[in-house]
């Protein structure tokens, strides 16, 4: 229940105690009560809002870049929980990477555009997805070690194939030429596979972290999404449990929970009870996936929001929501003099 400390122990809300006295101030809360918990939780984030000081991203020895959450990257654009890589444009969540564009979960890749998944020594692929040491190719899915392959499917140790089929060198280059020539025309060439094509429904996905949506958006685009029915099967309310984590009955590992905010269902598991007993805190009472999204809240945003720099009033580009209320968002250069 602190902020903006560095090096210190046994502060609570930004008051200082001996080891004796925090100890004490904390067996006044009761840590195991859902009530309260919430109620600390709340007070909490009115400090965080008023009080705490918010740096205007949390880029770490990063060059020439813009975005959040990057680590030692170097003329990197709009790029998103990203890492030790340079000249990489529109990227989110991958890293050691050079000279990609248009990338997800990426890593260890080079000369790399519009492709997802693709990992450990990736070159010059163009529009693939989870592929693995794969080069010179377009239009791969679920590849391993190829290179100069053309809209293949899970395809190992190949080269100079389209659609799955060997071919020579020569007539390769051929018939890519023209399917490419084709796919300019009708503007299909130079989009990643189609939506329907994902591996799972959209609400199973990072992009319901990243960009959450509904059934009816995202079918307009041809997106899947997976309806999960659990109307058949009987649940109790968590927010009917009891309060505090010491009242609660072994049998509950043996009962199905039912989310109050998504409707899925969830068990609590012995193993689970038992740390939550001996750790002193209460039972959750959100599906797993709810309370995901919930922690990944704060370090989803991808849009920057103008500010200006609460102690030098320099025009900043922070990425904080001004619904979220913070009153002092600096910049890094201010960030730094303030806490170290």
């Amino acid at each position: 229940m602190s902020w903006n400390l560095r090096d210190k122990k046994y502060y609570i809300l930004n008051q200082p105690y001996s080891k004796e006295e925090y100890n004490e101030k904390l067996k006044q809360y009761n840590l195991g009560s859902r009530k309260v918990i919430r109620e600390l939780q709340e007070d909490f984030k009115k400090h965080i809002r008023e009080e705490a000081i918010h740096r205007e991203n949390f880029n770490i020895r990063s060059e020439s870049s813009t975005g959040n959450f990057l680590t030692n990257c170097d003329k990197c654009e709009n790029g998103f929980h990203w890492e030790n890589s340079q000249n990489c444009y529109n990227m989110v969540r991958g890293g050691k990477a050079k000279n990609l564009i248009d990338c997800v979960g990426c890593f260890d890749n080079e000369l790399c555009g519009g492709s997802i998944g693709c990992a450990y020594g990736g070159y010059n692929l163009k529009y693939c997805s989870w592929c693995t040491t794969c080069r010179d190719s377009e239009y791969l899915d679920l590849c391993l070690d190829c290179r100069d392959c053309f809209g293949c499917v899970g395809l190992k140790k190949k080269k100079f194939c389209i659609l799955n089929k060997q071919y020579t060198e020569e007539d390769y280059k051929k018939l890519k030429t023209e399917i490419v020539d084709s796919m300019k025309k009708d503007g299909s060439y130079g989009r990643l596979f189609p939506y329907n094509m994902a591996y799972s429904g959209y609400n199973f996905t990072t992009a319901q972290i990243y960009f959450p949506d509904t059934k009816v958006n995202v079918g307009k685009f041809g997106a899947l999404w997976e309806d999960v029915d659990d109307s058949a099967v009987s649940g109790i309310n968590p927010e009917n449990l009891p309060d505090d984590i010491k009242d609660v009955d072994d049998d509950i590992t043996s009962q199905a929970l039912v989310c109050p905010k998504t409707g899925y269902r969830f068990n609590i598991a012995k193993r689970e009870l038992d740390l939550y007993r001996e750790l002193d805190i209460p039972l959750p009472i959100y599906h797993p996936d709810y309370r995901t999204l919930q922690r990944f809240e704060q370090m989803k945003v991808m849009t920057t929001f103008k500010y200006n720099c609460a102690i030098c009033q320099k025009e900043i580009q922070a990425h904080y929501p001004k619904d979220w209320g913070y009153k002092k968002v600096v910049c890094i250069s201010c960030y730094q003099k303030q806490i170290y």
